[in-house]
């Protein structure tokens, strides 16, 4: 793909969401993850970490959750 930066989307921070962008960010990829709720957001973009579903996990910072899933799924790879 060249020097393209590849984005994705990923509906949904539940347990196979957050992992699922977790892996796809530790390979590079950017990550914009759609969150049901701004706590978990918060979370996920301040402490690098959504304890609710994966906890002791730190996420890398290519990911960045949005409660708008029209921001999270637009433009996208």
């Amino acid at each position: 793909m060249g020097n393209k930066q590849i984005k994705v989307g990923i509906v949904g921070a539940g347990a196979f969401g957050t992992s699922l962008a977790k892996v796809l960010a530790d390979k590079g990829t950017g990550v914009d993850l759609w969150c049901y709720d701004g706590t978990t957001k918060n979370n996920i973009n301040q402490k690098r970490v959504n304890a609710e579903f994966l906890e002791g996990v730190v996420l890398p910072d290519n990911i960045t959750a949005t409660t708008d899933v029209e921001e999270a799924a637009s433009g996208k790879n």
